[in-house]
């Protein structure tokens, strides 16, 4: 399978999970625990049982028991945290970290959740609660408020297998898939993740069907691969759905087929996937399996950017910065691409670069530009990484550096980008 598509797979394969100690707990919980009307030794009493359960339906309803609906997951687990459960709390922060289940993606909001939250969450994680045992392990494996450390993320997450938490056996595949604390082991990892997915994991469903289709730890099958991914969407998994209209734009493991992959993402969008949105503003964008239709593309990139996709509203920025569909407006241009860049998206990083650099809407500095080339180099981007060999190569912003300007358009080349490319030999 080519680096691309593993490319693809690895970005949809996200960290997740949660532990569940049965294998699907009912959403009917007491009234008067859910409308908050209890005493304080009530609450106390119950809450090791009733909002456990109330944690744990949220949780099957987030991995897909019976099915995967966010809605109901966020509404048992803000429940809970109304409750004081710090487990629902913690839940919560790792949502608004990542953009999970939902919610809009506010990295500060996380952080300050799940600091506030964290001893609570180690002691219990201590005294033997599974489910602080995951969500402990979720911190070390994702670096939220602690320093990212893959082998007490393996320890914490196999103290949680050892109580039966599935979902924390499909994250430990995970890490012997990438090697991640342990030593890579396709095979290992393969394991894992059928014993997860056939407990109802869906996003360990995904991971198998990934595997299928590079080849990893397993004959490469593209027909098993697509029979997991739809095992997963039969089960609403909105980001197993997207995978799927990936794969039907390029024909990566399956016949090319604009019409399905539009099938999929609009399936997904339904119910409320920001990316799978800002895809088919892009297919009306590009006009790739209908006609361009830059109104329709540009609604569709403004539901994403309101769910907080930052593809979206980096796309929208691009539009008003060409004239695209809407009159050419450089201010709102400006608006949207730093909406994206507090959201760390490297490419609208670039455009504020770019309108620096050449004055469109603000005033000419080589040296602003310069700083956002930067932060978008430090997220990996390679063209930011050129921009950047160009400011060093002619001295914009900068001094005049030929040593420099080489070892940023080498960076950039590594990475596929063409103007590197063709500079590097120009100074060859």
């Amino acid at each position: 399978m080519n680096t691309k598509c593993k490319a693809i797979l690895l970005f949809f394969i996200i960290v997740l999970g949660a532990p569940v100690e049965t294998r699907a707990y009912v959403d009917a919980v007491p009234d008067f625990i859910v409308s908050g009307e209890l005493r304080d030794g009530q609450v106390s009493a119950l809450r090791s049982v009733e909002i456990d359960k109330m944690l744990a339906s949220g949780i099957n309803w987030y991995v897909g028991i019976p099915r995967v609906d966010n809605e109901k997951a966020r509404n048992l687990f803000l429940q809970a945290a109304k409750l004081g459960s710090p487990k629902a709390k913690m839940w919560l922060a790792r949502s608004y970290f990542k953009g999970r289940m939902g919610f809009s993606r506010d990295v500060a909001k996380g952080e300050k959740l799940a600091k506030k939250n964290l001893a609570s969450v180690k002691l219990l994680a201590k005294k033997g609660d599974v489910q602080a045992m995951f969500l402990l392990a979720s911190l070390y494996h994702e670096g939220l408020v602690v320093p990212q450390d893959y082998s007490k993320a393996v320890s914490w997450y196999r103290k949680g297998t050892d109580k039966g938490d599935f979902i924390a056996t499909g994250n430990i595949g995970g890490l012997y898939n990438y090697g991640h604390g342990v030593e890579k082991d396709h095979s290992k990892a393969l394991r894992l993740y059928k014993k997860s997915a056939n407990e109802g994991n869906t996003f360990s469903m995904m991971a198998v069907a990934g595997m299928y289709q590079n080849g990893e730890g397993v004959v490469q099958n593209n027909s098993t691969a697509v029979t997991w991914y739809k095992k997963a969407a039969e089960r609403d998994n909105t980001i197993v759905m997207a995978t799927l209209g990936y794969m039907y734009i390029d024909g990566y493991g399956v016949p090319k087929n604009h019409n399905s992959a539009m099938e999929w993402y609009k399936k997904a969008a339904a119910l409320g996937y920001a990316f799978a949105m800002n895809r088919i503003g892009a297919m009306y964008m590009y006009g790739v399996g209908v006609d361009k239709n830059y109104s329709i593309a540009l609604e569709w990139f403004n539901k994403a950017a309101e769910k907080g996709d930052s593809s979206a509203m980096n796309s929208i920025g691009v539009m008003y910065m060409d004239g695209t569909g809407v009159d050419k407006n450089y201010v709102t241009a400006m608006e949207w691409y730093k909406k994206a860049a507090e959201l760390s998206y490297p490419l609208a990083m670039v455009n504020i670069g770019n309108m620096f650099n050449k004055g469109m809407g603000v005033e000419q500095s080589y040296s602003t530009a310069l700083e956002w080339y930067q932060k978008a180099a430090e997220l990996g981007s390679h063209s930011a990484m050129g921009w950047l060999g160009y400011m060093y190569e002619f001295g914009h912003g900068v001094a005049k550096s030929r040593v420099k300007a080489i070892q940023w358009y080498m960076k950039g080349d590594a990475l596929g980008n063409e103007y590197s490319k063709k500079a590097l030999k120009r100074l060859e």
